[in-house]
C-alpha cells in the first residue's frame, strides 16, 4: 500500500476525536469484519474484530507518559511491537499500520492501512483467546501448578536473555530505586491530603494517615538498612530489561505455554529494573486475586532455574512498592472520575491495593470474628481475611470434623444438646485455638470465624497472640434484629450452610453474650453489618498498625 508523508502534527486534534467512532465502522478495514468491538484503557484505543486487535494510543501527556504528538506515538508503536515480541510470538505482535485518510478533505473516512495521508498508526496484533487468559483462568479455577512451572520457565529464559548493564543498571542503582519509592510516596501524600481537606461527600481516604506513615518507614527503612544488597543486585547482573506491567491480565495460556505481552514500552526507567521487582508485580496480582500459594510457588520455581537466592528476600519489599503504585494509580483515577460509579470504583480499588501493601510489612496477625448467629460473622471473616492472604477457621466447620460430619450435615443446635453441649464447645475453641497457634508458628496470619460470646474464651485467643508476640484483633459484628432473623430463616430453607443456629438458638444466645468490653481500642473493632469490605479492612489495619512498635523488615535484613 502506497501512504503519503505522515501528516503535519497542525489540526490532528479533530482527526483524534473522530477516530474512535471513524475505526469502529466495518468499511476502515480492507478485510471482511463483521463487528468491531472498542476497548479503552487510560492510554489506548483497542479496535478488537473475532481475530484481530489494532490498538492505537491516544494523544495524552502525563507524568510518566508523552503520547501528544504523532512521532511519539509512532515510536511508541514501533518499540511496543519490538519489546512485546520478546514473549510473546512475532504472529501475536504483526507490525506497525498507519491509519490514514484519502484526500485533503478532513472529512473523508479514515482506513486502518489504506492510501492516502498518514494520520495515526497502531499496533496490528491477533487477538488472544478472552477465555484463556490467566486473570479468568484463576477466576475459574483452572489454573495448576503446571501452569506456574511453564510461566517460571518462560520468565527465567526471558531475564536470562534480557539486556543488562550500562543504560540499564543505572534504573535499579539504589538512589534510582530510593528515588522511585519517594516519588510514588510523594504522590500518595498528595493524593490523601487533597482527600483530606475535600469539600466532596464523594471524596474517602485510599489510604488513612496511619498507613501512609506506616508505608513510608516501613520502605524508606528497607531502603536505608538493604543499601548494600541493592547494590549487589547490580552488580550481579540482576538488573535487566524487563516487562514492567506483570499482571494476570497481561498472560494468555495457549494450550500449556504463556503469552506474555503488553509491557511498558513508553519508559525505559519502568521495565528496566530487578528481576525481583518484575516478579514480585505478577505475585503481588496473586495476593489481590487470593491465589497467594500460586505466587509462592512461582517464586520458589523461578529461584530453582535462576539460582537467585536473594530474590526471595527482596519480594516482600518490591511487593509493598508495586501494591502502593497501583494504589496511587487508582486513586488517581478516582480524582479524575466523571461521574460518581467510576469514581466509587476506583476508590475501592485504590484502597484494596492499599490495604494489601499495608500487610507486608505487619507479622502474622491473629483476628477474630465475635457477634451472634446470623449477624455476618463469616462474610465479614472472608472479607478482613484477603488482602493478608489468611486462614479462615470457622466454628461451625470445626464442630462438626471433630464430630465426624460434613459441614453441610444438619445436627440439632441446642446449645447444651449433642454437638453443641458445654464440653463439646470448649472442645471445639481448643482445636481452633490450636491450628490458629499452629498456623502463626508458620508465620501465616489466620482469622477465626466463631461467636465469641464468652470473655474467657476471647481472653485465651488474645493471650495466645501474645505470646508468640503477634498482633491480636477482635472484629465483633453487630446487626439490626429483623435483618438477623431473616437471614436466619433464609438459611435454614437454603439447608447447605454450616451452622445449624436458628431464631430459637438466637435468642438464647443472646441473653448468654457477654460484650468484649474488657479490650482496649487497639484491639477491638465493631462493625455494623452488612460492612463496607474496604473501610472495614482499614480500620482494622489501623488497629494493627497501632499494636506494632515497628514494621517487619523484609528478610534481607534478618
Amino acid at each position: 500500500m502506497t501512504h503519503t508523508r505522515p501528516a503535519s502534527e497542525a489540526g490532528h486534534e479533530d482527526t483524534t476525536a473522530s477516530l474512535p467512532e471513524a475505526l469502529r465502522r466495518p468499511s476502515a478495514y480492507g478485510f471482511d469484519v463483521e463487528r468491531i468491538e472498542l476497548v479503552q484503557t487510560s492510554l489506548s484505543w483497542l479496535f478488537m474484530t473475532d481475530e484481530q486487535v489494532f490498538k492505537v494510543k491516544k494523544p495524552v501527556k502525563r507524568q510518566f507518559v508523552d503520547f501528544s504528538t504523532l512521532s511519539r506515538r509512532h515510536e511508541a508503536c514501533e518499540a511496543e511491537v519490538r519489546l512485546n515480541r520478546r514473549l510473546a510470538p512475532d504472529d501475536v505482535y504483526r507490525g506497525v499500520t498507519p491509519i490514514t485518510r484519502s484526500g485533503d478533505d478532513e472529512r473523508a473516512p479514515l482506513r486502518v492501512d489504506g492510501g492516502g495521508e498518514i494520520v495515526d498508526y497502531a499496533v496490528h496484533m491477533r487477538r488472544l483467546s478472552d477465555h484463556r487468559m490467566l486473570d479468568r483462568l484463576l477466576e475459574r479455577g483452572e489454573v495448576d501448578n503446571a501452569m506456574m512451572d511453564a510461566l517460571a520457565r518462560t520468565l527465567a529464559r526471558f531475564h536470562d536473555e534480557a539486556p543488562t548493564g550500562a543504560g540499564i543498571d543505572e534504573h535499579a542503582t539504589p538512589d534510582a530505586v530510593r528515588r522511585k519509592v519517594e516519588d510514588v510516596l510523594r504522590l500518595l501524600d498528595r493524593l490523601v491530603d487533597a482527600e483530606a481537606s475535600s469539600d466532596s461527600a464523594a471524596a474517602a481516604a485510599v489510604l488513612t494517615d496511619r498507613q501512609r506513615r506506616f508505608l513510608r518507614r516501613y520502605l524508606i527503612g528497607a531502603l536505608d538498612r538493604g543499601e548494600e544488597l541493592f547494590r549487589r543486585r547490580v552488580e550481579t547482573g540482576r538488573i535487566r530489561e524487563g516487562h514492567g506491567d506483570l499482571h494476570a491480565g497481561n498472560i494468555c495460556f495457549e494450550g500449556e505455554q504463556p503469552i506474555i505481552y503488553d509491557c511498558i514500552e513508553f519508559s525505559r526507567d519502568l521495565r528496566c529494573l530487578d528481576v525481583a521487582s518484575d516478579l514480585a508485580f505478577l505475585t503481588m496480582d496473586l495476593d489481590l486475586r487470593g491465589f497467594n500459594a500460586f505466587g509462592e510457588y512461582l517464586v520458589h520455581e523461578y529461584v530453582q532455574r535462576t539460582g537467585d537466592r536473594g530474590l526471595p528476600g527482596l519480594i516482600d519489599f518490591y511487593k509493598t512498592y508495586r501494591a502502593c503504585v497501583r494504589c496511587m494509580v487508582h486513586g488517581l483515577e478516582a480524582k479524575q472520575a466523571d461521574d460518581a460509579q467510576a469514581r466509587a470504583e476506583a476508590t475501592r480499588a485504590a484502597m484494596r491495593y492499599g490495604a494489601l501493601a499495608v500487610t507486608y510489612p505487619l507479622p502474622p496477625t491473629l483476628i477474630a470474628t465475635c457477634g451472634l448467629p446470623g449477624t455476618g460473622k463469616s462474610v465479614a471473616a472472608r472479607r478482613i481475611a484477603r488482602p493478608f492472604g489468611a486462614a479462615v477457621l470457622r466454628s461451625d466447620v470445626m464442630r462438626k470434623r471433630l464430630a465426624g460430619r460434613p459441614p453441610a450435615d444438619h445436627a440439632a443446635a441446642d446449645p447444651d444438646e449433642g454437638i453443641y453441649r458445654p464440653g463439646w464447645t470448649a472442645r471445639t475453641y481448643e482445636a481452633l485455638r490450636s491450628a490458629a497457634v499452629d498456623m502463626l508458628q508458620d508465620d501465616r496470619s489466620v482469622v477465626v470465624d466463631a461467636s465469641f460470646s464468652r470473655a474467657s474464651r476471647r481472653a485465651a485467643f488474645a493471650q495466645s497472640a501474645r505470646l508468640l508476640d503477634r498482633p491480636f484483633l477482635l472484629v465483633e459484628v453487630e446487626c439490626d434484629e429483623d435483618v438477623v432473623r431473616q437471614r436466619l430463616r433464609d438459611r435454614e430453607a437454603n439447608g447447605r450452610d454450616a451452622s445449624d443456629a436458628d431464631a430459637e438458638v438466637y435468642e438464647v444466645m443472646r441473653r448468654r453474650f457477654e460484650p468484649p468490653n474488657e479490650l482496649d481500642g487497639h484491639r477491638r473493632l465493631t462493625v455494623h453489618s452488612p460492612a463496607d469490605g474496604e473501610a472495614m479492612t482499614a480500620a482494622a489495619l489501623d488497629r494493627l498498625i497501632a499494636q506494632v512498635d515497628e514494621p517487619c523488615w523484609p528478610t534481607m535484613h534478618r
